[in-house]
């Protein structure tokens, strides 16, 4: 694995952690500096400090998806958008707008709406990478002595470069090197072989598992299969993921071998905490994908670069691809992989998962049979 000694770089990996952990983060490279704040891990007295270290007003930055869902104009919603908090508004303020629920937003503040600029959307981005909510409180710099640059400086607050912030979103789900593999025999698959690769960027761990001996000739079988906690472990009846995985495997062995790609990917991309959330929705009576936007993520946040390099890696360029979603068939067409054939998965659905595989075929294209099940 090729060392990250890119000073921009590694700014921006480490920018993930600091709002996981809920420190502020100074953007530069664009003008002024700009101080942002995760909504979601931020802290009550933030706000008023942000105050302190700036001359501007505090506004909020949340998701073209989210301000869709709070009603903001298209042409204002295109990524991002800028919603100013009024004066004595606090994180509690900022995080009822960034959250469902009915939200008030006065007419000044709506007369106030402005277009997000390419910095936030770039935080925007940066916090879906990060599975935290897509909202930020930002406040911009003054560049006079004893301001934000006077902090970032003294390294008090971390600062990263637009630049490299972009760098690190272009690159950070395309890049993958192996780092261990065991033979792990399965259940229904017992002559299986788990391959573990890491990305060099944000340290992720995805799983790739060669089941039999695949000929390359035909092509490959591949599924890629997205991390789903509550279904493939505990067998969460919400979903079919867990009855896809275990289908999966099956199909892979009676086929003479393929390989399996597990994928951290939970939620469609948007982690576990994020949908839990969307669960919460789903049972006041929004499906997936509605429930999804009004956390301020879109239908679907995965990229499939990752699984690319991961097929690459193993030498499986031309394969035979089990799936219904037609976007896995673009995304790795489009990274140049060379798809022989789909293979269908047959779908079970109960009374439990009925809506949401609805949801699937209906609005996001997945290539099911209503009657199955």
């Amino acid at each position: 694995m090729i060392m990250n000694l890119d000073p921009e770089l590694l700014a921006a990996e480490r920018a993930i952690d600091e709002f996981r952990c809920g420190r502020p983060v100074v953007v530069t490279g664009h003008g002024l500096p700009v101080i942002y704040v995760a909504v979601e891990t931020g802290t009550p007295d933030q706000i008023g400090l942000m105050r302190t270290w700036s001359d501007d007003a505090p506004a909020l930055v949340v998701s073209g998806e989210r301000a869709a869902a709070l009603g903001v104009p298209t042409a204002l919603s295109d990524g991002a958008a800028l919603l100013p908090l009024p004066a004595g508004a606090g994180l509690a303020d900022a995080l009822r707008w960034a959250t469902p629920g009915d939200p008030v937003i006065s007419a000044a503040v709506r007369r106030s709406l402005a277009a997000a600029d390419p910095t936030d959307r770039l935080i925007v981005r940066l916090l879906k990478g990060a599975w935290l909510l897509p909202a930020a409180v930002r406040a911009c710099g003054t560049g006079q002595a004893g301001g934000i640059e006077a902090l970032v400086r003294s390294r008090v607050l971390h600062a990263v470069t637009a630049p490299g912030l972009a760098v690190l979103l272009e690159r950070m789900d395309s890049r993958v090197a192996k780092v261990s593999e065991a033979r792990i025999p399965l259940a229904d698959a017992p002559e299986a072989r788990f391959v573990c690769f890491r990305t060099p960027l944000a340290a992720r761990e995805h799983l790739a598992i060669v089941i039999g001996e695949p000929g390359p000739d035909a092509g490959v079988p591949v599924r890629l299969h997205s991390a789903c906690l509550t279904g493939d472990v505990f067998g969460s009846l919400r979903c079919d993921c867990g009855d896809q995985l275990r289908r999966s495997v099956a199909a892979l062995r009676d086929l003479g071998g393929g390989v399996l790609l597990y994928l951290a990917q939970e939620g469609r991309g948007i982690g576990l905490a994020n949908k839990l959330r969307a669960y919460a929705l789903q049972d006041g009576g929004q499906d997936t994908i509605d429930a999804d936007a009004q956390l301020g993520f879109s239908p679907d946040e995965r990229q499939y670069g990752i699984a690319a390099a991961m097929l690459l890696a193993l030498g499986c360029e031309r394969i035979r691809l089990l799936t219904n979603n037609p976007d896995k068939i673009e995304a790795l067409r489009d990274a140049g992989i060379t798809i022989v054939s789909r293979l269908p998965l047959p779908a079970h659905i109960t009374p439990q998962n009925r809506r949401y595989m609805d949801a699937k075929r209906m609005r996001a294209r997945h290539l099911l049979d209503p009657a199955d099940g």
